[in-house]
């Protein structure tokens, strides 16, 4: 009996590992057999202080939708966004990105347009591919079912690492725009649509299908909003995932303050008014488990917000009060 007898191709793996060396781009990264090597002397010289930053994540069971509709092609943002955006809460700039991809058959139709979609999410946010693993775990997924997880490492001075302390009474809450849903809640999402018999494909929703809206890739923050804090002008900063907007705010709150957060403020999606319809989901859960169209939050000081609401889409969502590290909704 051989290895690939029980559902294990290691032709078919290597075979995997030459497409992907055949789309990387050259540059001046030496890629050993295992490992990705990068060179830091040049790197290092931009950096007063470095920290290096690192995050790990991957995208759920917005994977089965997609793999359902057959309609993969943005989940390689999804991945990379959910990295990124996790590192640009401390102001650090992405510099190596790896891939870790299980699935049922390495034959599986979806695993290159996957890694196609990835690598070109990474050329143009200007991000290393640092290697990645591949496993084919035929007794574990089935069919074409596959999952993937990303795993990001940046770079920050020490002087523009957010901290804390420097959120204060009287700072300005500024959300960005969500492009969906992004990569949470998915589980209840589907559970909304099996239930009550949706196809997300004859729903329209301001001139597009359900399903577009639900499988559009998640906005990824880096390149609008680096900038602001390597002007050290960032108190806080918040990447909305799981837990919403009241959890994941929380975390950049010092004991001194609160969070006030105005719900009328925020421009919803109508793609959560029709999940919160369909659903009969109660309103408090819909804010603990969606962005409800805020992707990314930054916590600045008054004079600072004007300059950042210039050159972003972003918009005043609340304030910073005197408390004890709350996060109000109201």
């Amino acid at each position: 009996m051989l290895y690939k007898d029980s559902g294990v191709d290691i032709d078919g793996g290597n075979e995997f590992v030459r497409f992907i060396k055949s789309k990387l781009k050259k540059s001046e990264t030496f890629y050993p057999d295992f490992a990705l090597t990068l060179p830091l002397g040049d790197i290092l010289k931009k950096y007063n202080d470095p920290y290096l930053v690192y995050s790990t994540d991957g995208i759920g069971t917005k994977i089965k939708l997609a793999i359902q509709y057959n309609n993969v092609k943005g989940l390689a943002q999804d991945l990379v966004a959910m990295c990124v955006n996790d590192i640009l809460v401390l102001g650090a700039k992405p510099l190596v990105f790896l891939d870790y991809i299980a699935i049922s058959d390495i034959k599986s139709p979806y695993i290159k347009p996957f890694m196609e979609g990835l690598l070109s999410v990474l050329e143009r946010e200007g991000i290393e591919l640092g290697g990645g693993e591949t496993a084919e775990l035929p007794d574990l997924l089935n069919g074409d079912e596959f999952d993937v997880a990303g795993f990001i490492i940046g770079i920050v001075s020490k002087d523009n690492l957010t901290k804390k302390e420097n959120v204060k009474e009287g700072d300005v809450i500024i959300g960005f725009p969500s492009s969906g849903i992004h990569s949470n809640g998915y589980s209840l999402v589907r559970r909304v649509l099996n239930k009550n018999q949706i196809d997300p494909k004859k729903v329209l929703l301001e001139g597009k299908t359900l399903l577009d809206i639900l499988l559009t890739p998640t906005r990824i923050y880096t390149k609008e909003l680096l900038p602001f804090f390597e002007r050290g002008i960032v108190h806080g900063a918040a990447h909305v995932t799981g837990g919403g907007i009241g959890e994941n705010l929380r975390r950049t709150l010092n004991s001194r303050v609160d969070a006030v957060v105005y719900k009328d403020k925020i421009k919803i999606l109508p793609v959560f008014r029709y999940l919160k319809e369909a659903g009969k989901i109660p309103e408090e859960e819909m804010w603990r488990v969606f962005n409800m169209g805020i992707g990314f939050i930054l916590i600045t000081g008054k004079k600072e917000a004007d300059c950042i609401l210039s050159e972003t889409d972003g918009y005043i969502i609340g304030r910073v009060e005197k408390g004890s590290k709350r996060v109000i909704l109201k």
